[in-house]
Parts: C-alpha cells; structure tokens; sequence
C-alpha cells in the first residue's frame, strides 16, 4: 500500500543536478556490482525530493514505502531500503554487522548526510551480567561497550531469566 505524503508538509521540489557524488573508485563495485553504471544511480535520484535547499531539510523517498514508512527499491528482484542503497551509491558498500539510520528520523529520508552507520553489537551473558551489577552509569557503561544508554538502560531494568 502507497502513503500518501501530505504530513510532509510544504510542498517538495525537484532539484535538478542536485545529486551526491559518486566517487569514481566506488561506481564499480557499489551495490555488489548491480549498479555499475551512472545511469542506474541516476534513475534511483531522480526518485527522491529535495524539500529545499537548507542543509537539515530531507530528500525524501517518492517511491514505495512499506508499512512502517521506510522507502523500498526493487534491484535486481530483490527490494532494499530505499536509504541504504542511498548510503551505498554515496559512500560504497556497507560493512557487516552495521545498519543505516536516519539522524533526522524521517524513515522516508534518502539525504546522504542524514545517513549514518550504526555498528550491531551482540552482547555475550557475560557482559550483560557485568552491566547488571555494575556501579558505574548508564552513559559510561555506553561508551565502553560501544552501546547507547538507553540500551544499557534496559539491560539494567530487564528481570534476569533463570
């Protein structure tokens, strides 16, 4: 089922030429080598609106969006995230074990600079007993494991399983 895009608010321009550059290096081998030519990248660009020109506005997905709102792109048979083959195109491939997300938490958002790599991190029980009893906050056990505080938070709150 297509959204349709009124809570956007104003209405959304194209901006022609407006496009992140692809370093010549990555044009090869993005996508696992689906999109090896600019005239791939190009049809993907010219599904996403620019609302305008300031840098904390979003360009927005004008494509398909699934239930949840994130933007979906058939390449070669297969539907990926709209933002991820964004993220792909622009920066190259995406390391193992990472996620794409939107720092603007627009879902239908494809800008380049509102993208971001987040690492996934499995915790061993181990770990997860050592920020159980631990003395130290939230926000300092974060940074050691590399987590958000929010999630240590709900490590620390969650009832132990026996």
């Amino acid at each position: 089922m297509r959204r349709h895009r009124a809570h956007l608010g104003p209405p959304l321009l194209r901006r022609e030429g407006v496009r992140p550059e692809v370093p010549a290096a990555a044009a090869v081998h993005l996508l696992f080598g689906i999109w090896t030519n600019q005239v791939n990248a190009e049809r993907f660009w010219n599904r996403v609106l620019w609302r305008d020109d300031s840098p904390d506005s979003c360009a927005v997905w004008c494509g398909y969006l699934n239930e949840l709102g994130y933007g979906l792109v058939r390449v070669q048979g297969r539907l990926r995230s709209a933002h991820r083959v964004a993220y792909e195109l622009t920066y190259g491939p995406i390391p193992e074990n990472s996620l794409v997300k939107q720092r603007c938490h627009d879902r239908a958002c494809c800008r380049p600079d509102h993208l971001e790599l987040r690492r996934v991190t499995r915790l061993t029980p181990e770990q997860v007993g050592a920020i159980r009893v631990s003395p130290l906050g939230c926000r300092r056990l974060a940074r050691i494991y590399g987590l958000s505080f929010q999630r240590i938070a709900v490590i620390r709150s969650t009832p132990i399983s026996i």
